[in-house]
Formats: structure tokens, C-alpha cells, sequence
């Protein structure tokens, strides 16, 4: 079987929608889950995920120019993810 990346994309897309909408992800006592003892809580169960941005104007060392412009700074993004007590860092 082969499957191309814009199919790949839209089911996964599609997996993980309809894991989001899951009341058994989103509340686990409902479904019955018990709670972990430790204070880091288990993988699956109610651990929230944080996302937080921030913008961020990034000075460039040099001039950057094309045909119809110059510029010496460019507007960037800086993200942080956090879940179950893993950062994770990036930019956009």
C-alpha cells in the first residue's frame, strides 16, 4: 500500500482530532482512570499541555536585500512547549 504525504497528513490530522475530542483524554477520572501517586503525573492521564509564545524582533547581522527591499532586522516568534515536566523550545 502506498500512501502519499498530503494523505498521510490529512489522517493523521484526522487521528489526532478525533484523540482531542476524546472525554476519556480529557477527564480520565470519568473514564474510571485512577490517579497516579507520584507528583509527576503519568503519560495519557490529565497532564495538561502549556504552550506560550512570545514575539520577537531578531537584529540581523548583516543587511539582508532583495530586488525591492533592504532590511536589517525580521519579526520572529519564540515558542515554548511544556508537558509532563518536558520543555521544549522553538522559534517561527
Amino acid at each position: 500500500m502506498s500512501i502519499d504525504r498530503r494523505d498521510f497528513v490529512r489522517t493523521t490530522a484526522l487521528v489526532g482530532a478525533s484523540l482531542v475530542g476524546s472525554p476519556a483524554l480529557a477527564r480520565p477520572e470519568a473514564a474510571g482512570a485512577a490517579r497516579p501517586r507520584s507528583g509527576r503525573q503519568a503519560r495519557g492521564s490529565a497532564a495538561r499541555m502549556k504552550l506560550s509564545f512570545k514575539p520577537f524582533t531578531a537584529q540581523l547581522r548583516h543587511v539582508f536585500t532583495i530586488a525591492t527591499s533592504s532590511r536589517s532586522t525580521t519579526p520572529d516568534m519564540l515558542t515554548e512547549i511544556e508537558y509532563d515536566g518536558v520543555v521544549g523550545y522553538g522559534e517561527a
